[in-house]
């Protein structure tokens, strides 16, 4: 996986809100 910041990862509540947005 990768940052979690402005990618497509969901894999936590906290990086889903920076990948939908």
């Amino acid at each position: 996986m990768q940052s979690g910041i402005m990618t497509c990862d969901l894999w936590e509540p906290p990086y889903t809100v920076y990948a939908s947005n």
